[in-house]
């Protein structure tokens, strides 16, 4: 527990920064809904301006933007989405990999713990964390859709959403928890994890724009919860939710594995 009271301290502060940062941008963006939908079909014809290869890019010809949660799920859930991952990422890569980085590894192992025990108060932090950060995100979406649209909105579909994006952030932080146990040095980590989720999102751009890539589909946990389809039928398709199981059970076995085999630096 001490190990779990410490690292919850440690890790608090960046918890509300980006809390409240992802938590401004979904009000900002939900709050000029109501004179968008009064535009809503100018707003359409102007979209459709656009390339084509934009539009397919970004799902915008399968949205209704005069609908409250299919214009949330164009203009403000990428930021839940995109800025989560990459909060999910640096959370995990870090919570393992500083203690060798700042030396102060050997202080957690001169204590009658084991590997198992320090992974398990860190990962418990981390989970935490992310399930905080997703839920005071959800709460703020929901009261900002009853705000500027009471009842006008599918609160099951708004809600398997953002349940989809906190699967997506797990699957994110098991990824890079499992590759910073190969590293030391957290700016080594850094620009890796950040690289991991942004390669991803455009993998997920790409595979829209034409069927040839749509094979990009399966490397991208963007499109494992893309909106258009979660909107029209409701669920989160199989296959994705196999995939991401999977790799948060696959990170965090790895994890466990290769933490207790590694020589640690003191």
């Amino acid at each position: 527990m001490t190990i779990f009271l410490r690292e919850w301290k440690r890790n608090r502060k960046a918890l509300v920064i980006w809390t409240i940062a992802i938590s401004l941008l979904v009000l900002l963006e939900i709050s000029i809904y109501p004179s968008f939908s009064e535009n809503a079909v100018k707003m359409e014809e102007l979209l459709q301006t656009f390339p084509e290869g934009v539009i397919k890019a970004f799902g915008i010809d399968r949205l209704n933007m005069g609908n409250i949660l299919e214009f949330f799920s164009i203009e403000a859930f990428i930021f839940v989405t995109l800025f989560g991952g990459i909060y999910a990422a640096l959370l995990s890569s870090n919570i393992l990999a500083k203690e060798e980085n700042e030396k102060t590894i050997e202080f957690l192992l001169a204590k009658p713990i084991t590997r198992n025990n320090i992974i398990n108060n860190k990962l418990g932090v981390a989970l935490l964390n992310i399930f905080l950060f997703n839920f005071i995100i959800t709460l703020v979406t929901l009261t900002s859709f009853e705000i500027y649209k009471p009842g006008g909105y599918d609160v099951d579909r708004l809600i398997l959403l953002m349940f989809g994006a906190f699967l997506m952030h797990l699957t994110f932080a098991a990824v890079t928890l499992a590759l910073s146990v190969f590293f030391i040095k957290t700016k080594q980590i850094y620009p890796m994890s950040i690289g991991i989720v942004l390669i991803t999102y455009f993998l997920g751009i790409i595979s829209n724009v034409s069927d040839k890539f749509s094979f990009l589909k399966y490397f991208s946990p963007f499109k494992y919860i893309d909106p258009p389809n979660i909107i029209a039928d409701g669920k989160i398709e199989l296959i994705y939710l196999l995939i991401m199981t999977l790799t948060i059970i696959l990170g965090t076995g790895i994890t466990y594995y290769i933490y207790n085999k590694k020589d640690i630096v003191v």
